[in-house]
């Protein structure tokens, strides 16, 4: 054990919040296994430490131990897994400080998420070979579960699996639970169940939810599923939702390590293009290859916000969102509401990772780099830094002045390939399309509750703006966005004028229905909130209702908020949508639980306030519409 420890200089394969993993090749000739891996279990934390004494000290085996007895079972029983080698146990004070585990190496085998991963690089895998996988994979967890062994551990990353020269794969399970029973029957159903959720999570954790049923077909060999297979599958799901956000950062780890591993293989073998990264800006800075024009349509692509903390992940302090095409790198200094990938970390744990330095392996140990999304849209930031590293992007030189600004455009891609929309330019286009007007100005009035629900939050924003009034009387009303006109009856009411502005020119077009209502019909304007085409003080009171929930971004919010200052004379209503509130919590839990983000983003009144004060506006007071509820809340402001 000594020996194999003095020799492991190799890299780490895996970490976790307890172990890791490190890869030793050692001298083939001595007979031993050309390598070896070292799993190590450690207690960092007292209370950690005070568990196994009781586990490895006082009673029972440690960690380490009860893992090599369990492996050499399943090979027993005909299993296919790795071979364990040794085991050791490192007491310090009467306390078991660390556990190892030392098991051969597997010539050509890959973890299956690694496996995944590289296929999805490659494009969309062939059926026939997906079929085989899904076949070969169920044929080994129900060799296992007939064995009488439940895995209790089965994620992706726990599976290796190599393809044969025939086609076929070849599958080795690795990290079981080891407090699991090792029964001479057949698993029961509900540990049945238990195991395949956790292959479903990983499958759900990289957005493939597809197979299931072919997984099922092949586990229980029927050619058809009954109600009962049908029932599990139910239970399948609904366990592996639940998996699947804990996976996915699992999945942001593990692309993290495969990163610092051809780093460091980089370094070793004199590879001096690696860059260390001093800053976030100097990262940002040698990442952009273009900043986008304002007049311009925003390049699509695949997107990726960057939501840095300090290490205490006690405030967002940098936002930043990278806008990736085949082409180019684009630094947005605000947050798309449609991002494929959201990642939260500190700045240290960010550059620590992307520089190679020794000191991410223990912070990503520590949990610090946090993933929601679509994990697989890390692969493409990292081959886009891998290529401008060596220098592959024509066009850009990053050593000469201006480098990393953004001054030099790049060519669009000549690939007939049509680039992947991101949701936000899907939501835009369709917001501004005829037919989608026609069903939103029908929208508020299709069933009982949606007719209840206008009502009710028209009455809403008739007392903010009459807040208003109380304090100073008001003639003229800016409607931003004013969409098909759901609220100009209430202006209509109140006798002012109107000024009907929104993105779209075909909502105007269809709100010019409620037009009658007025002596004088609104002022139509197409423009964008962030940048209104009017004068200062040019209205008195701004009315903005359903925008803010869509903007993610503070300082989106805040440049909007200063708008609607420069432009009222007397006051701003607005609403948002209240954190603190029922609705808000269940589309919160939904979102975690099915791993998407949503386009609907709520706030507290504090913050609500808080930026409103930045803009320049003094609070008058909230109405809600059913506190602690619904979370639509319109609040009043003074200029």
């Amino acid at each position: 054990m000594g020996d194999v420890l003095s020799w492991s200089a190799g890299g780490v394969a895996a970490v976790s919040s307890t172990s890791d993993v490190v890869e030793v090749p050692l001298d083939a000739a001595s007979g031993a296994p050309p390598t070896v891996f070292v799993k190590r279990y450690r207690y960092d934390r007292f209370g950690q430490r005070f568990k196994q004494a009781f586990r490895g000290t006082l009673f029972g085996k440690s960690r380490a131990h009860r893992e090599f007895d369990f492996l050499t079972e399943m090979r027993r029983r005909q299993i296919p897994t790795v071979r364990p080698i040794a085991f050791g146990d490192n007491y310090g004070h009467a306390f078991l400080r660390a556990s190892f585990l030392i098991t051969e190496g597997s010539a050509g085998y890959q973890s299956l998420d690694l496996f995944a991963l590289d296929a999805l690089r490659r494009g969309a895998p062939d059926r026939s070979k997906r079929r085989e996988l899904i076949h070969g994979l169920a044929a080994t967890i129900r060799k296992m579960h007939d064995a009488g062994i439940r895995h209790g551990g089965l994620y992706w990353r726990n599976i290796l699996v190599r393809e044969r020269p025939d086609g076929g794969y070849d599958f080795l399970l690795l990290d079981p639970d080891t407090h699991a029973r090792l029964n001479d029957s057949q698993v029961p159903r509900s540990a049945v169940a238990a195991d395949l959720s956790e292959v479903v999570a990983s499958a759900m954790a990289i957005g493939q939810r597809t197979g299931l049923p072919a997984l099922m077909k092949s586990y229980f060999q029927v050619s058809r599923l009954s109600a009962e297979h049908r029932a599990l599958i139910s239970q399948i799901i609904d366990r592996a939702r639940t998996l699947a956000p804990s996976e996915r950062r699992r999945f942001a780890v593990t692309e993290a390590i495969e990163w610092l591993r051809r780093r460091a293989d980089g370094v070793v073998h004199g590879n001096q293009r690696a860059r260390v990264y001093k800053s976030l800006d100097d990262f940002f800075d040698a990442v952009s290859c273009g900043t986008p024009d304002s007049t311009l349509t925003r390049p699509a692509g695949k997107t990726i916000r960057f939501s840095f903390s300090d290490t205490n992940n006690s405030n967002e302090m940098f936002d930043r969102t990278v806008i990736m095409d085949d082409a180019q790198l684009t630094i947005v200094p605000v947050n798309s509401a449609g991002q494929d990938l959201l990642i939260r970390t500190d700045p240290n744990t960010w550059l620590a990772v992307v520089s190679g330095h020794v000191d991410a392996y223990a912070r990503l140990r520590s949990g610090r780099l946090r993933m929601e999304g679509d994990p697989t849209v890390l692969i493409t930031l990292m081959e886009h830094l891998d290529r401008m590293e060596s220098t592959e992007l024509a066009g850009t030189d990053t050593t000469g002045p201006g480098a990393g600004t953004g001054s030099a455009r790049r060519e669009e891609p000549t690939s007939t390939e049509k680039p992947r929309r991101s949701p936000e330019r899907q939501f835009g286009r369709k917001y501004k399309a005829d037919d989608y007007a026609q069903y939103y100005a029908k929208k508020h009035d299709a069933g009982m509750g949606r007719r209840i629900s206008n009502h009710f939050e028209a009455a809403m924003i008739r007392r903010s703006l009459m807040r208003v009034r109380r304090h100073h009387a008001f003639e003229s009303v800016l409607d931003c966005p004013s969409g098909t006109g759901r609220f100009l009856p209430t202006l209509a009411s109140l006798g002012v004028t109107v000024v009907a502005m929104d993105t779209s020119a075909a909502m105007l077009r269809e709100g010019r229905r409620f037009h009658p209502l007025f002596k004088e019909p609104p002022v139509e304007l197409v423009g964008s909130a962030s940048a209104i085409d009017l004068p200062d003080d040019a209205v008195d009171v701004v009315l903005c209702s359903r925008l803010l929930h869509h903007i993610a971004d503070r300082e989106k919010r805040l440049q909007i908020l200063r708008e609607f200052a420069r432009v009222a004379r007397v006051g701003v209503v607005l609403s948002f949508f209240d954190s603190c509130s029922f609705r808000a919590w269940r589309r919160e839990r939904k979102n975690r639980r099915r791993g998407k983000l949503s386009g609907r983003h709520a706030m507290t009144r504090r913050a609500c306030m808080g930026e409103a004060a930045t803009a320049g506006l003094k609070p008058l007071g909230m109405n809600a519409l059913l506190r602690f509820h619904t979370e639509i809340t319109a609040a009043a402001f003074l200029c």
